[in-house]
């Protein structure tokens, strides 16, 4: 099979590119010579939104929509092992409302389910199954956002996962598709007022998330997605 082979180059206007394929290799030389001391007043200043440091990225990702498709496909299967239809109506008791249902669901996780992220292998990507989650009472990022997804379905509220690259450096790049920049998972709840949720963030409510998370750009785990969203 083949991958796509993407790149970028910021703030390098020097850099020549040059790019070569033999057979089933493709080898990507990138050129810039020597560099002057970055100003370290201006590196303070650095930003996501208005980076000041050089930098050269890669990726092989065919696109969003092949990396959103891929991993959606192994979320769901994670999340069709398990059935919480049974533990949905002793959580949601007589609520109706839309809101009120996200939120005794959030709160029972958050009250349930302990943080904790220390996975190797697989198990670094793929979550548990929400049955698992609730058994051992605790879980990574991608774990408890799997199990909120299943309850919120089976409250017949539509959910998915949504990746991103938490914190204040640099954000993922929309030129470079790819699973690898993303280091945490949460849940979005698509609709007119869409309502993200964190629930590693123990005292958030649904729609309050923690300031690493505002303003990045987020992967919908979804078969129609096709870009990035803030």
């Amino acid at each position: 099979s083949t991958v796509s082979l993407r790149h970028v180059v910021r703030l390098l206007p020097n850099a020549v590119v040059s790019k070569t394929t033999s057979g089933r290799t493709t080898t990507l030389k990138i050129e810039n010579g020597r560099l002057d001391a970055l100003d370290p007043d201006e590196l303070v200043l650095s930003s996501a939104e208005n980076p000041k440091r050089p930098f050269i990225a890669f990726s092989t990702g065919a696109s969003w929509n092949d990396v959103a498709t891929g991993y959606g496909s192994i979320v769901d299967s994670r999340i069709a092992a398990s059935n919480t239809s049974s533990l949905i109506k002793e959580i949601v008791g007589d609520a109706t409302d839309r809101n009120h249902v996200i939120d005794r669901v959030l709160q029972r996780v958050q009250r349930n389910v302990r943080y904790a992220a220390v996975e190797l292998g697989a198990g670094s990507i793929v979550p548990r199954t929400p049955e698992e989650t609730l058994t051992v009472e605790y879980g990574d990022c991608k774990d408890q956002a799997a199990l909120l997804i299943s309850l919120l379905r089976a409250a017949g509220i539509e959910a998915h996962m949504a990746l991103l690259s938490a914190g204040t450096g640099l954000d993922v790049d929309p030129e470079l598709p790819g699973f690898g920049a993303f280091d945490h998972a949460i849940v979005y709840i698509p609709g007119k007022d869409p309502v993200w949720i964190d629930s590693t963030t123990r005292f958030s409510r649904a729609g309050q998330l923690p300031i690493a998370d505002q303003g990045r750009l987020a992967l919908i785990v979804k078969p129609d997605t096709t870009a990035l969203i803030p």
